[in-house]
Formats: structure tokens, sequence, C-alpha cells
């Protein structure tokens, strides 16, 4: 097997560099100062206000301003643009008296209201927040979506902070039900299935693979796809079978499934988790009330509300199961009890608070003592510069002493514990390092090297899934270090995608690095191992399949430099070694293609679907050539075949409808495409293709929404490739940017 990363001593070297402060950027060129003239009247003031504005010259705006509304201080744009400047300028503080101002003058102004409950979000006024922020949802946003997305964004967090779950589901139900939610959505679709009664932002980066898989369940289950929640959620119960309220979420989606008889074993197993809960009780006696079971309901609603005397719903349920057995005058009491405690704040649950919180920096750090250091006497400053020339001497031991002694004294000290993961990384201390870069992010969660550097410490202690998000989240932010380090955290970042199954987008992360760097042949390895769609680690690999995927990852690498016919030739002497390999026909056929050989191309693609027969991946190759020959009813046929295969996959149904469009038949084609839209709305081409739709469908307005999307759309991944540095590698991958769920089984040669 080939030697591993930990064989090589370079890496460990360039990692201690890794997390190192940039130094600042060159300063900004100051603002002019506004002219001054005490005798301005109000109509020169606000002219200069709009001009220094619209100019960019932030600053100067706001003092023109503010010394207009001196003059007349009841002109709400004025307080408008105070308040929304001090908001983007991230001077959240400032923002917020001058829109408390503007909400005055307009109490029912929704933009105003969500603005300061936003604002206040930030300085940590929660409760204020909340307040404003059920405002801004009831008056409305006006037009601005952005602002409307953001500001229910934020509203979710403060009711699973304040333990108002169904107000969380009821609130994203209606986007959940329109389309694939994004990422930070589900995060927070996650807290509140599993009921985490914290901020996004305060909880345990080591909960976060938990909360990700919850997540994408609670999409499913509240977008309405009882099944696959069923699916999901069964899976997460095997994997956490002791956690809180999964076997609960798993029961809602069977009862949704109407599986009532099931669900109600999984409400039985609910309560064995969280015997203190209410929750389970309330929904078996409501699931015994669909069955007409009164009688088996009225233990467990009556135990609801011995646990949850304060919470409405558990009387109401009890004043059902009480009517339900004829005992009217019970019910009514019960009903009346639970009107009356409509109006009380949910209770938060302690324990689960406690249990998915973050530690507050410090708690976790261990002043424990190394290379004889025991003078415990020593001032913050003192230990700092001793931390300094002990590294400075290579004692590596004894530098991590003294990094824990001082963030002992001043545990919020972000750089110490930055410095101390990145020595106890580089000392293959991996679980000490993520202990400290998790108290890092909890300073600043801001800063991309910490995530990334915490994700490769949980890479080296086997938790993979926690590692994926962190580097993902490293990688989003940006990694910056030298060339080296950063090549690390892409190609364990690759690394995990392929072990996913996100191949083509390894292949994007290790395409720019297969050229060069102390990785090199690790980085070609990788990157066979994407070609072959195999979803393990390298370390992970039968050693018999070495030689294939050492020969695929060669030929992947010619790919990404365009040099065809040598790759072609690789292609040849793999295909003798093992023909019957799953997907490398697909590749081979993938490559054909992309150097317009498209005879060739479909030999290959039609011997995968031989090979594997349950994948929609040569169908929809098959139907992207077709379309290119314009030949749009073939296109149409293999599209249907891929949808088949694979109901989900947003290619199918793009190259679909771009069939149906070809074809003439607009209306087939705008349901495909809608489709396609929901499963991946950020994708250009979809919004391309929808525009072309709707104008031939004689619907401009909703065309020219879709122009004005892709315009955004294409101009954000253009920027992403331009700040990645990667670029599409179209000889293997799709060519539509909106590969998902493409219904493939994960297949070994």
């Amino acid at each position: 097997m080939m030697a591993t990363l930990r064989a090589n001593q370079w890496w460990c070297l360039s990692l201690v560099f890794f997390l190192v402060l940039l130094a600042p950027g060159a300063a900004r060129g100051q603002q002019s100062p506004p002219e001054s003239n005490p005798n301005a009247t109000f109509e020169q003031l606000s002219a200069q206000a709009a001009s220094a504005r619209e100019a960019g010259r932030v600053n100067d705006a706001i003092r023109f301003y503010q010394r207009a509304l001196k003059l007349q201080p009841d002109w709400a744009e004025g307080w408008w643009y105070v308040g929304t400047l001090n908001y983007d300028a991230d001077h959240y503080a400032e923002a917020i008296p001058a829109l408390q101002s503007l909400v005055a003058l307009s109490p029912q102004m929704g933009p105003a209201l969500a603005f300061l409950g936003l604002s206040e979000f930030e300085t940590k006024d929660y409760k204020k927040s909340l307040v404003h922020l059920q405002q801004a949802h009831q008056q409305g946003y006006g037009d601005d979506a952005e602002l409307e997305k953001v500001a229910t964004y934020h509203l979710t967090l403060l009711y699973n902070r304040n333990g108002e779950f169904e107000k969380t589901v009821d609130l994203l139900g209606p986007g959940i039900r329109r389309g694939r939610p994004p990422d930070e959505v589900k995060v927070v679709l996650g807290m509140a299935l599993l009921r985490i009664p914290l901020l996004a932002s305060e909880v345990d980066p080591g909960k976060d693979a938990l909360i990700h898989a919850a997540g994408e369940a609670a999409a499913l289950l509240d977008g309405g796809n009882f099944a696959a929640a069923a699916d999901a959620l069964r899976q997460l119960v095997t994997e956490y079978p002791k956690t809180p309220y999964l076997h609960h979420a798993y029961a809602s989606a069977l009862e949704g499934a109407g599986k009532i008889e099931e669900a109600l074993r999984e409400f039985v197993e609910e309560t064995r988790v969280s015997p203190r809960s209410a929750l389970p009780y309330m929904h078996m006696a409501s699931s015994n009330l669909q069955l007409h079971h009164a009688k088996e309901a009225l233990p467990s609603a009556r135990k609801a509300v011995l646990l949850a005397p304060r919470s409405s719903t558990s009387h109401e349920v009890l004043a059902r199961t009480l009517k339900g057995l004829g005992e009217v005058q019970e019910a009514a009491k019960e009903r009346a009890v639970a009107k009356k405690l409509e109006s009380n704040a949910a209770e938060v649950d302690l324990t689960q608070r406690d249990f998915y919180a973050r530690s507050r920096p410090g708690e976790s750090a261990s002043p424990q003592t190394a290379g004889g250091v025991t003078d415990f006497e020593d001032s913050f400053e003192a230990l700092g510069q001793k931390a300094a020339a002990a590294q400075a001497a290579g004692q590596m031991d004894t530098t991590i002493s003294y990094y824990q002694r001082a963030l002992a004294l001043r545990p919020e000290w972000e750089e110490g514990w930055r410095n101390l993961g990145t020595l106890c990384y580089a000392s293959a201390r991996y679980a000490d390092a993520a202990i400290a870069l998790k108290n890092a992010a909890a300073i600043n969660g801001r800063n991309g090297n910490v995530w990334a550097l915490l994700g490769l410490s949980e890479f080296e202690t086997k938790d993979y899934k926690n590692s994926l998000i962190h580097l993902e989240r490293g990688r989003d932010l940006g990694f910056a270090g030298n060339a080296a380090a950063v090549q690390v955290a892409r190609y364990h970042l690759a690394i995990l995608l392929n072990r996913n199954g996100e191949f083509d987008r390894a292949t994007e992360l290790l395409t720019p690095e297969s050229g060069s760097g102390p990785l090199e042949e690790e980085v070609k390895f990788a990157l066979g191992i994407a070609l072959l769609r195999i979803p393990q680690l390298p370390d992970e690999l039968d050693h018999a399949n070495e030689s294939l995927v050492r020969l695929a990852g060669e030929t992947a690498a010619l790919l990404s430099e365009s040099k065809y016919d040598k790759a072609f030739s690789k292609f040849e002497q793999l295909v003798k070694m093992n023909s019957r390999t799953p997907y490398l026909h697909y590749a081979y056929g993938s490559a054909l293609a992309s150097a317009s050989r498209y005879d060739e191309a479909e030999e290959q693609l039609s011997e995968e679907t031989k090979i594997t027969p349950g994948s929609a991946l040569p169908y929809l190759r098959r139907s992207t050539i077709a379309l290119q020959l314009r030949n749009a009813d073939r296109a149409r046929q293999l599209a249907q075949r891929a949808v088949e295969l694979a109901p989900k996959s947003a290619e199918g149904h793009y190259l679909l409808g771009r069939s149906w469009l070809e074809l003439g038949k607009i209306e087939d084609s705008l349901k495909e495409l809608e489709t396609a839209r929901n499963l991946a709305p950020n994708s250009p081409e979809v919004r391309f293709a929808l525009a072309r739709s709707y104008s031939k469908a004689g619907r401009p307005d909703a065309a020219e929404q879709e122009r004005a999307a892709f315009e955004r759309l294409n101009a954000m991944v253009q920027s992403q490739r331009s700040r990645t540095g990667s670029q599409a590698y179209g000889a293997i991958q799709s060519q539509n940017g909106i590969r998902a769920a493409d219904g493939e089984k994960p297949a070994q040669p």
C-alpha cells in the first residue's frame, strides 16, 4: 500500500505555520472628511449624504445624514440610511438607535423592523431581537426577498434557542416543500428535530455531524417525503440509538407514511431514551386516537400532563382523549386549562442545552506540566515569553505546557488556542489539538485556518464525518497559509468527499493539485479513486486494486491537462486490465465525448449500462451527447431512462426538460425544468433553460426572473472558481454543474 502521510516529515513542519496570523492587509485609504459648513441647509446636507452614499463613501454619508437629521428629526429616509449603512458596515450597535427612531416614526415598516432585529441579534440582545423579527414577519418585507431570507433564518435561530421548535418548522416548512433548502437551513432544522435549545454558533463542533445528518432527515420529513425520511432516520437511530428525540422523529416519519403501529413502537422507545420528556407520550396518545383506541391513549395522555403540567399541548391531548372516552365534562375542563396555558413560554430542556453546548474557552484546558516546568507563579506575559523561547529552541512539549498555563490565566486568548492547537497537531496529539481548536473557533468562528486544522485533527482521530464538515467550512471561509499546508487541507477534504460518494466535487479539488507539490502522487491516486467512483479512503482500498487505481489516477491527471491522446492510451490499458470495472467505461466514454469522438463515446457508455445497469450516469451522459448532436428525441428517451433510475436527479430532469423544449413540448419542458430548479436551485444552467422555456410559453415576467437568477448565479460560480483556483474537470464530470442524486450504487473494482 502507498506510504501514508504520517511517514513523511515535511508536512508536519509546514503545518506548524498553518495557523500563523496573516499580516493585516494594507490600510484602506482614508475617506475624505465631509465638507464642514455649519450653516448648511437640510436640502444641502441630504444631497451631500446621497452623493456620498452613491460614491461608496459610507462614513461621510452617515455624517451628512446625521447632521441633516438634527435639522429634521422626522426624516424617515435619513434614519433608514443611517441604520442600514451602519448595519452593512457591521456597526450593529450604531445601527440600532437609528432604526429605533425609524420604527418610532413607522411602526409597521417591516424592513426597518427586520434590520433592527438583525442588529440586536448581532449585539446579543436576543429578547428584543425576537420581538422585532416577529413583528417584521407579521408586517412583511416588501419586495426584498434577500432580507426576508436572512430575517426568517435568524428568527428560526431564536425560536430554537427558546425551545419553540414547532414554530421553526412551521416557518421553514413552505420553503422546504418548494425545493431543497440550503445547508444553513438544514442545520436549523436538524437542531429543531433534536430539540437543541441553542443558537447554531453555540453548539459543540463535535456534534456537527449528528446535527447535519438530522437536518437532512428533517428536510425530508418537513417536506412531506415521509418514506425517504423514515429511511434516513432508521439509519440515524442505528448509528445514535441513545440520542434523545431521534426515535421520536423516526416515529413521526412512520406515522406520516401511515405506519402507525410501527410509529407507536418507536414512541415507546423514545420514552426509554427520554424518560422525563412529555413529547413521546403526547404522540403515543395522539397515535392511539388515530386508531380510535381512546382507552389505550388515556395512560399516555395522563403521563404527558404529569411530566409537563404547564404545557398547553399536553392538556389539549388529554382533553381529546377524554372526549373520545365520552367524558365530556372532564374534557371541557382540560381544554379550558389548555386555553389558559397557551401564552406560556416553552420550557427549555437544560439537559439538552448542556449536552450540545460548546464548552467555554478554558473549561477543557489542561494546565499539566511537561519538560520539568513546575513554577506556577508566572504572569500571563511571562508565560507567553517562555512559550516563545521554548518554541524557538524546539522544545515542543515544554512550549505546549506554557501555552496551557497561559490559557488557564486568560481563556479568551484566541491566538493562544490557535497556536496550542497547531503545536498539538504537529506533535501528533490530535485529540488535544481538536480541543484547543474548538476553543479558538468558539472565540472567532470566521477563521478558515482554524476550521481546516480542526478537520485535519478529526481526520487523524477517524472522526471522518465531522472532519468533512469542518474542512468544508474552512474551505468556504478560505484556506490561507503556505502552499504545502493548503494542499494538505484540500487533499484531505477531497478524499473525504470520495469516501462520501461525491466524486465530482473531489475531482474539482484535486485537479489543480495534480501537477506539483509534495502530495503529487497521493493526489493522483485520489483522482484514480474518484475516476473509478470508489467510496473509500486510500488506506481503506484493497491492495489488489492499487495498480488499477494508480493507472486510473495517471489517466485522470492527463485528462485534466487536456492530453487526450495519452489519456486514451491509458484508458485502453485500463480496459484490458479489467474491462468489468464499474464506471471505467463511463469515464472513458465521457473523455471521448469531450474530444468530440461521439461514436466511440456511445460505444463505451453503452457498455457501462451493461456493467452498472442501476446507474443513471451513462444515460445522462448519452442524453447530453444526443442534445449536442441535435437529436432531441433520442436525448429525451435517454433522459427519461435516467429519471426512472434516479427520480431525484436534477441533471436528469434538466436534460429531459431541455429535450422537450427542443421538441416544442413547452408545458412538458416547464414541468421538468421546474422540478430540476427545485432539486438544484443554484444551477445557472437550469435557470437559463427555464428562461428560454418561459419565453416560449409566453410568460415574459417569469422568463425575466429566471434570466436575472441565471446572471446572479453564473457570476457566483465564476467568482468561486476564481477564488478557489479550481476548474471544471469536463472530461469525466457532469457537463451541467448540477449533478445530484444520480442513483448509482457505490461499487468497487
